[in-house]
């Protein structure tokens, strides 16, 4: 299926079934291009996004069937530090929660186990929440397109921009 727009950012979504390590994953993501919008792997700023992602993966995939990769991990090899480390969030710390900043962590996560240094989506049972894992596990992903800032600016418009009326390119 074709990736999905989240209006809430003008961003597209990609869940991507093959299973494969986190390394591979980043590495696959970083080189794919949609739209002529970069990709990486998806970083996630707030509820709706995530909800979004975790619903769209599930009506058009027949849902994500455990757990799929986004793009974060421990920063500087420090659990007590999570970051993303791509796209337009690179490098932004979003955990020790005192940042502020947005996390879904599942209840006791992370746990920081032995080797547990890169960041998943949970798929249904856990209702998209956010698990720590090994990055040596076949796993599905998440590809984000976009940059950053708005993509979408909404006024009138006498010509259509990819058949939608009233969308003209930020």
């Amino acid at each position: 299926m074709a990736p999905n727009v989240y209006w809430g950012n003008g961003h597209y979504y990609d869940y991507i079934s093959t299973s494969i390590q986190w390394d591979a994953a980043y590495t696959a993501a970083n080189a794919a291009t949609h739209q002529g919008l970069a990709g990486y792997l998806a970083t996630i700023t707030n509820a709706d996004e995530n909800n979004f992602i975790f619903n769209k993966s599930h009506d058009n995939y027949a849902a994500i069937p455990n757990r799929a990769w986004l793009g974060a991990k421990w920063g500087n090899n420090n659990a007590s530090n999570w970051q993303w480390v791509n796209g337009p969030e690179n490098g932004t710390i979003f955990r020790p929660n005192s940042t502020g900043l947005y996390n879904n962590w599942y209840g006791g996560e992370p746990g920081g186990g032995s080797g547990f240094n890169k960041v998943l989506m949970w798929g249904p049972g856990y209702g998209g929440t956010w698990d720590d894992d090994r990055g040596d596990r076949d796993r599905a992903y998440i590809i984000e397109y976009g940059v950053a800032g708005p993509q979408f600016t909404v006024g009138l418009s006498d010509t259509p921009i990819n058949g939608i009326e009233g969308v003209t390119p930020a």
